[in-house]
């Protein structure tokens, strides 16, 4: 293990070593590709329209977490069935799993108390709702804390929502 540092946030990397043991190198290693971390955000208001990004199953913002609660899935990614082209933030699960979608950190001088979320969501069933919550772990899903769950009315229709938190 290495730490490297002068490294830029959310920057795409591709790393390859060798062994140097004085009179002889070894051949390089395979590239390995990795983005650093973001940093937290210091500002407000953040937006993310999600349509910087390509569409399709596996993709999803860099500086973002996601996490499935059931077997291996793809959910959520970003798809072309959008409010603004090309692509909206697509998420799924059956009964009795979970999707989340976990934004950027929000430095901490910035208190959560003076935070608002909208959105625009898309249902096709009338059972579904979004929780909006924060965390103190993006690895661990039981760090959420719950502060307001939506549910939204309109199906089969972008219905915006606004969430004080």
């Amino acid at each position: 293990t290495t730490t490297i540092a002068g490294l830029t946030p959310n920057t795409r990397y591709d790393v390859y070593v060798r062994a140097n043991c004085g009179t002889e190198v070894s051949v390089w290693s395979t590239i390995v590709s990795f983005y650093t971390l973001c940093d937290a955000l210091l500002s407000m208001p953040y937006t993310e329209s999600f349509d910087t990004y390509s569409t399709g199953t596996g993709t999803f913002p860099n500086c973002w977490t996601k996490y499935y609660s059931g077997s291996v899935s793809t959910f959520p990614y970003i798809s072309t069935t959008n409010f603004s082209s090309p692509g909206s933030l697509y998420m799924y699960a059956t009964s009795p799993y979970y999707t989340m979608a976990i934004g950027p950190q929000i430095d901490a001088s910035i208190p959560v108390s003076t935070l608002e979320c909208r959105f625009k969501s898309y249902i096709t069933s009338t059972s579904y709702n979004l929780q909006i919550g924060v965390m103190t772990d993006v690895a661990d899903p039981t760090t959420f804390t719950l502060i307001k769950t939506i549910i939204p009315r309109a199906t089969s229709a972008w219905e915006v929502s606004n969430s004080l938190f």
